[in-house]
């Protein structure tokens, strides 16, 4: 087997492509990492009053592929939802 060179790796790349085996990652299917700020801003703007609403509204954006609420929510957890929604009221 060849070495993992530059060319070898986008040759792979291309005859999995052309199988239909891989995806190659694009920039645009990355999402943007929200902090808490960010999230304290939605939820000014919106009016939420209550964490559940905020997960209502991050289920609603991951229909529609905006990932990043639902990211935050599930990465950060409960306690910096709950900063965010404290710091709105």
């Amino acid at each position: 087997m060849a070495p993992w060179t530059k060319a070898t790796k986008t040759s792979r790349r291309r005859k999995a492509k052309a199988k239909g085996k891989g995806q190659a990652r694009k920039g645009s299917q990355r999402f943007e990492c929200l902090g808490v700020y960010d999230v304290f801003q939605i939820v000014q703007s919106k009016g939420i009053t209550a964490g559940l609403q905020l997960v209502c509204l991050a289920i609603e954006q991951n229909r529609v592929r905006k990932r990043s609420l639902a990211a935050f929510i599930a990465d950060k957890g409960n306690k910096a939802v709950n900063k965010a929604i404290e710091l709105a009221k």
